[in-house]
């Protein structure tokens, strides 16, 4: 297992300050493009991982949406299952069964807020229609979460377990749980969609929810607070009792533009994902690793990204 630094006093990658108390379970910093784990502690550590969680449910709903041909202005109804009592939490919207609101809208209550009931709308609708298309019967829920483990598979999230849409702490005597690793392929894999980006990257939306009341508006103010500084457009803020605050980065840098000795241009795109799991102060220490990842990737970039260990790339945790 990969063993990092434990900033603000950041040690050579690969090592550990023993002289500092844990300021968080587990984090890594990993670059994009080239995957180079940048700094890391505990990266192969299984924890719960609360609403970063829903990132994945995210994904899946997106690409049902796009395979399927279905429009996100197609509405989504909150279940009975989601109802406050079922699920253990009241939620940031306060949704109950029976309303209704916009795929386009429960993404941005998904990605921005902690809304469990958005995120079993979703699944549900989702979940229904692919068992419809393929001739089953079953739970939609279930069979959502079906493909959120196909999900994390098939990116090599092989210390990663979802048992749910939106992150519980405990469902039904079961427990999602992942690494911070896994969590960094879970964040390469979403932000290779510029919708996902463009959802997790709003500070506030405004959203429509529907009822038999009629139609009320409700501003969503994301809970993520390092969204638009140091480039960062994206991917969420979660938390619970046992996974403690959680915080899941990608951030954008203006692409490297050099001339090189031939007369061409080369351009290197910059993106850096950021994992912090545990951590009372995850926006302060996000902010911190993400610092120290540029500075330790310009460096590794200047002196010609040579590496000596295939263990150095995400792909091999």
């Amino acid at each position: 297992m990969l063993q990092g630094c434990v900033v603000p006093v950041v040690a050579p990658y690969g090592q550990q300050d023993p002289t500092q108390d844990p300021v968080a379970s587990s984090y890594l910093a990993v670059d994009f493009h080239t995957k180079k784990v940048l700094v890391a502690r505990n990266p192969l550590k299984r924890l719960p991982v609360a609403g970063l969680s829903k990132v994945a449910t995210a994904v899946v709903a997106l690409d049902w949406s796009e395979a399927a041909g279905v429009a996100m202005t197609t509405k989504v109804v909150v279940p009975n299952s989601a109802h406050p009592a079922i699920l253990g939490q009241t939620g940031a919207l306060g949704l109950m069964p029976g309303d209704r609101l916009s795929l386009r809208d429960a993404l941005y209550a998904i990605l921005m807020v902690d809304d469990g009931a958005s995120s079993m709308a979703v699944a549900h609708l989702v979940g229904a229609d692919l068992l419809a298309r393929t001739g089953q019967v079953g739970d939609p829920i279930d069979h959502f979460v079906l493909q959120m483990n196909a999900l994390a598979a098939r990116v090599g999230m092989s210390n990663t377990r979802f048992v749910d849409p939106y992150g519980a702490d405990n469902q039904r005597g079961r427990s999602t749980y992942s690494t911070a690793a896994d969590m960094a392929k879970l964040a390469m894999e979403a932000a290779n969609r510029s919708s996902m980006l463009f959802y997790s990257g709003q500070e506030q939306r405004v959203i429509s929810v529907q009822n038999t009341a009629g139609e009320r508006k409700l501003r969503l103010t994301n809970t993520n607070a390092l969204i638009g500084k140091h480039g960062i457009d994206g991917l969420r803020a979660g938390n619970s009792a046992k996974a403690g605050p959680c915080l899941l980065l990608t951030a954008l840098r203006p692409a490297r533009i050099e001339k090189l000795p031939d007369g061409r241009t080369q351009i290197t795109p910059q993106r850096k994902v950021v994992v912090v799991l545990n951590a009372a102060d995850r926006f302060g220490l996000g902010e911190r690793i993400l610092q120290e990842g540029w500075r330790r990737y310009d460096a590794w970039y200047a002196a010609g990204m040579t590496y000596t260990s295939e263990q150095e790339f995400l792909q091999n945790l």
